[in-house]
Order: C-alpha cells, then sequence, then structure tokens
C-alpha cells in the first residue's frame, strides 16, 4: 500500500503544479503547458496497454515495480532539471512519468489480483486504491504549502522526488517479504 500511496502522490504533484510550473517558470503559454498534461494522459494510456501484458508474462512482479518507480524518479529529476534546460527537458520527463508511473498502478493491482497473501481480492485491490488516492488527496496541498514556504516550484519538484524514491524503496522492500515468505513456504 506504501508504494501506491507514494505513486499516487507524484502523479498528483505533477498534474497539480506542472501546468502552472511550465507556463511560470518555462515560459509556455497556457495551452502550450497543457498539452504536457495531455502528453501525460496520452503517453499514461499507451503504456499500460504495454506493460500491463509485459507483467503479466513475469512471475515476479517486484521487479517490474522497482523499475517502474526508477523510472519515475529519473523522470521527476528531469522535469526539476527543467528549470535550468527548459520547456523540452520538462516534456521529457512528462512523457517519462506517463510512460512509467501511471502503468505502475495497474502492474500493482496485478500483484495483488495474483498474489493472494495480499487477501482477498476485492479486499486487496480497494486498499491499494485507497493507498493510491489517499496519495493523490494528500500530496497537493502539502507540495503548496512546501512552495508557499519559500521553496518554490524547486521544493516542490524535490518532494516529488522524493516520493518517487520512496516508492522505490517500499518495492525493493515488499520484494524482500515476498522473497522471504516463499523461502518459508519452500522449507516447508
Amino acid at each position: 500500500m506504501a508504494y501506491q500511496f507514494f505513486l499516487g502522490s507524484s502523479l498528483a504533484a505533477l498534474t497539480t503544479f506542472l501546468p502552472l510550473y511550465a507556463e511560470q517558470r518555462l515560459g509556455a503559454s497556457a495551452g502550450r503547458a497543457a498539452l504536457l498534461i495531455a502528453g501525460f494522459g496520452v503517453m499514461g494510456i499507451i503504456a499500460r496497454l504495454v506493460w500491463t501484458p509485459v507483467a503479466d508474462r513475469l512471475s515476479d512482479l517486484t521487479t517490474l515495480l522497482i523499475g517502474l518507480a526508477i523510472g519515475a524518479g529519473i523522470s521527476a529529476g528531469l522535469i526539476w532539471a527543467s528549470t535550468i534546460a527548459g520547456l523540452t527537458l520538462a516534456w521529457v520527463g512528462t512523457i517519462g512519468l506517463g510512460a512509467t508511473g501511471v502503468p505502475a498502478n495497474a502492474v500493482s493491482m496485478l500483484a495483488v489480483i495474483r498474489d493472494r497473501s495480499f487477501g482477498a481480492v476485492a479486499h486487496a485491490s480497494a486498499l491499494v486504491s485507497l493507498a493510491f488516492f489517499a496519495g493523490f488527496a494528500a500530496a497537493p496541498p502539502v507540495i503548496g504549502w512546501v512552495s508557499d514556504l519559500g521553496g518554490g516550484f524547486a521544493g516542490g519538484w524535490v518532494l516529488l522526488v522524493a516520493t518517487a524514491i520512496a516508492a522505490i524503496l517500499t518495492a525493493i522492500a515488499l520484494r524482500i517479504k515476498l522473497h522471504r515468505q516463499l523461502a518459508l513456504r519452500s522449507g516447508e
């Protein structure tokens, strides 16, 4: 669930602040700034269609979840760096986050459907959604507060990168836990 909370936080931070950031800091028109979110959404759709069949063929989804979180972290860093490098880098980071952060939600759902150690499917999938949307609801006010305290957009992008790192760490912890459980079951 923690993975989904941090993932939801990352995606909410992006969708809430990216157009404003692109317009105020990168000099994009309102229309061009809005296109960033449209690009993110289109890439998210494509990525879900690509990654879910790939995930379905994998026996261990934690490796993919870790990889997607790493991709989201790198993409968030690129958006942060666009302050120096400009709008093109913001586009690369935004498309990257759509390609990695959005499908991670679908891969997580596949994990709870496939692995009964998470509990009954209906309950486990509800908890995954709860965690995702809790992060989605919590992040924008926190990032706005950090920005208002003097961190500006940079403070918000630091938090975006931090949530991606937290997702990586929780996916690694999940991998360790599941491998231990598998080892214990094999030893019985």
